[in-house]
């Protein structure tokens, strides 16, 4: 009976070193995974950043050329009431 014991006891333990070192091993592919992860996200933050100041860049260059369509229009229109006033009245076009 005491052997018996004592084989329950020595698989109980191998069993439960076994189930140490999964552990471990889990533990240890888990903070891998997690550094990965992490290193993937700052990367994946740079590459939204740098979008982001690329849109604004974007941004700022369209209402530039929205501001200098304005101003090529308002050049325009003056010119054709000045056209307007100083030629037309004077003759039938």
């Amino acid at each position: 009976m005491a052997s018996k014991q004592e084989q329950d006891r020595k698989d109980l333990e191998e069993r439960l070193a076994k189930a140490q070192i999964n552990f471990e091993r889990a533990a240890i592919e888990s903070k891998k995974k997690m550094a990965r992860l992490e290193e993937e996200n700052e990367r994946a933050k740079g590459a939204v950043q740098v979008v982001r100041l690329k849109s604004k860049y974007l941004l700022r260059l369209l209402m530039q050329l929205l501001l200098w369509l304005l101003l090529l229009f308002v050049v325009a229109d003056a010119v054709s009431a000045f056209h307007d006033r100083c030629c037309c009245s004077s003759c039938c076009c």
